[in-house]
């Protein structure tokens, strides 16, 4: 038989058939030290970064923009509508998503800024970044004659790109 004073069971959990309870907060706190309950300290599972990166800043903040000026659209296609969903799609294009784990969370920013480097986002489509991806390599070649590029001859049709996008920037 457990030690203890009888406590009304109205809102408390325990187990045993003693008619002795824990305290509902006593357990919620041995699990937050565990690590498993809904108070989950530092080493509970999918914890949120304390403060978002520069580059995570600045990627919710593309987002959020296309958000507002209409530009940024679902997985499926359309257009996103709902301000929360364009704070999920923008916190998870961040790396900042507490609903990935800490490795989805840096692949999924690798691969943002990755886009925003190529020019794939909605943002720089509609400045005319992106028209470089659908040119050939001859017609790059020209541009990067006009600019004046050094090493152009050598370079195939993805360098030009980059070398024209790092000229124009």
């Amino acid at each position: 038989m457990r030690q203890g004073k009888p406590v009304r069971q109205f809102g408390l959990q325990g187990g045993g058939d003693s008619g002795l309870r824990e305290p509902a907060w006593e357990l919620r706190r041995a699990r937050a030290v565990q690590g498993d309950g809904p108070f989950a300290g530092p080493r509970g599972r999918h914890q949120m970064a304390a403060r978002q990166s520069k580059a995570q800043k600045e990627t919710v903040a593309r987002v959020m923009h296309e958000y507002k000026q209409g530009e940024l659209e679902r997985g499926q296609g359309g257009k996103v509508r709902n301000p929360k969903q364009a704070i999920a799609i923008a916190l998870s294009e961040a790396g900042a998503s507490n609903q990935q784990s800490p490795k989805e969370n840096r692949k999924k920013l690798r691969e943002t800024k990755r886009k925003e480097r190529e020019g794939r986002t909605a943002q720089a489509q509609k400045e005319g970044m992106s028209q470089l991806d659908d040119t050939t390599r001859a017609e790059l070649y020209r541009r990067a004659q006009k600019a004046q590029i050094p090493g152009r001859s050598h370079m195939d049709k993805a360098a030009l790109q980059r070398a024209l996008r790092e000229h124009q920037a």
